[in-house]
């Protein structure tokens, strides 16, 4: 699977005046499927393999210096269809995926306050 997007952050603290500053984030993107075969029912068509995601998650970051940060968080993908063809009764959207991750970024400049 391969996905792009896109996606709006907003740091709930001042990261450059605190350590630690919980985040939310939202956004749209496309996916495209590889040589992917559901559980169940026929092999997706060409027209099948692309499709529309929106991620939705939150976490909290950690400012090790001024272009280091450490984060961790959740995300919450709503699919426009069923990647699997599984039907579960007891789901009422099973279109809904889950993701953590735990990583690092690097800020390429200097951070510039403008007020």
């Amino acid at each position: 699977m391969l996905e792009g997007s896109g996606k709006v952050e907003y740091e709930i603290l001042d990261l450059y005046r605190h350590k630690f500053s919980p985040y939310v984030n939202a956004g749209v993107g496309a996916y495209y499927l590889f040589d992917y075969e559901p559980q169940q029912g026929d092999p997706k068509t060409t027209g099948e393999s692309w499709g529309f995601v929106a991620p939705v998650g939150g976490g909290i970051k950690y400012r090790l210096n001024k272009r280091i940060k450490l984060f961790a968080e959740g995300n919450y993908r709503f699919f426009a269809k069923n990647l699997d063809n599984y039907p579960d009764e007891t789901v009422s959207n099973p279109n809904r995926y889950y993701s953590l991750v735990v990583g690092a970024s690097f800020s390429l400049q200097k951070f510039n306050r403008l007020w």
